[in-house]
């Protein structure tokens, strides 16, 4: 589902964009061009996540090794904090 969803930081202005909401997924993920378009901070992670695709086969990018800064989300009028999971999408 695509929802229109606004991210902030404590020191970058909102962004509005257009997310994908996949509900079956158990983790958050960003595209690392984003980050780096909206100057979001990242950070280095303990100990790298594998991530395997709908297939089962692993995620091209690679395991995951960053995640975000915490961002203040807004999707359909629910808040929450997220730290998101740092991918290359294609």
């Amino acid at each position: 589902m695509l929802a229109q969803v606004e991210v902030s930081t404590i020191n970058n202005p909102l962004v509005h964009v257009l997310a994908l909401l996949n509900t079956s997924v158990n983790s958050c993920f960003m595209d690392r061009n984003f980050t780096k378009v909206h100057k979001i901070s990242l950070r280095k992670i303990h100990c790298p996540v594998f991530v395997v695709v709908i297939d089962g086969r692993p995620i091209a990018s690679g395991n995951i090794v960053e995640e975000s800064e915490p961002l203040h989300v807004v999707v359909h009028n629910l808040a929450c904090i997220i730290s998101f999971n740092i991918t290359s999408s294609p």
